[in-house]
């Protein structure tokens, strides 16, 4: 089975197949069967990661990105998002990333790091690691267990809007993947957006 994410005209297409990890198929129910004990509406699950790009091996984790409409709702399924997080590693004999159990994150959080990110008066260089780090994960190949992503259009147009100011004027010698995976450097950053 082939899953497609289109967005502003660009397709990913990614394969279910990989004989050496966990069936996508299983990773697919067990998610769409956490999604009953969430408030119907108020979310939307993904897939990102190796998993969505189809490059998954059996030592990978599986990535998940899940987003809520408000902050106080995501505090309170923090525990239980983060519980099945770590259940569907041990029942798929995958290991977990310790440092990073999947991606909660409320849609006004995600928001108010992008705005703090393409203004001079950015307030902290890890709201723009953030900020930087969700939108190359709401960007780049996904898979959808929920129906309902016309409530994250604006947010993917900020999300490009970041990639813009990112890619234009504050690290136009650096790649995102560079940046994300050196996090000294986005102190640098932040000294230089200071200065633009």
């Amino acid at each position: 089975m082939n899953h497609l994410n289109k967005f502003n005209g660009v397709s990913s297409k990614t394969s279910s197949s990989n004989p050496k990890s966990p069936s996508l198929r299983s990773i697919i129910n067990q998610c769409m069967h956490f999604t009953t004990k969430l408030k119907e509406g108020s979310f939307q699950f993904f897939i990102v990661g190796s998993y969505a790009r189809g490059t998954q091996s059996c030592k990978s984790d599986v990535d998940l990105l899940l987003f809520v409409d408000t902050y106080e709702y995501k505090q309170e399924i923090d525990q239980k998002f983060r519980a099945f997080y770590f259940t569907l590693h041990k029942k798929l004999h995958c290991t977990p990333d310790l440092n990073y159990p999947g991606e909660l994150i409320s849609i006004e959080e995600f928001n108010n790091a992008i705005e703090h990110s393409i203004t001079e008066n950015i307030s902290s260089p890890e709201l723009l690691y953030d900020a930087l780090v969700w939108s190359s994960m709401l960007l780049g190949p996904q898979i959808s267990i929920t129906r309902k992503e016309h409530q994250l259009i604006a947010l993917k147009e900020r999300s490009l809007e970041l990639m813009e100011f990112w890619r234009g004027c504050v690290a136009p010698n650096s790649s995102l993947e560079t940046f994300i995976s050196n996090k000294n450097l986005y102190s640098t950053v932040h000294r230089r957006i200071l200065w633009i």
